[in-house]
């Protein structure tokens, strides 16, 4: 049986594998529970990028 993708996982990928200095950037993330925070993880954890420079709404859960 195919495995059936997770909500938002081809945002997540997407968002992985953009370029870019992170330290340079203002993120704004706006879509499912799910989505919303699984970007935020990565983008904190991984990237390092602060808080402060992160607005993060979660419109719906799945």
């Amino acid at each position: 049986m195919p495995r059936r993708p997770v909500l938002g996982e081809r945002h997540v990928d997407a968002a992985l594998a953009t370029d870019g200095d992170p330290a340079d950037s203002y993120l704004w993330i706006a879509c499912d529970t799910v989505t919303t925070r699984a970007l935020a993880q990565h983008i904190r954890r991984e990237l390092g990028i602060p808080r402060a420079t992160v607005n993060v709404t979660d419109y719906w859960r799945p």
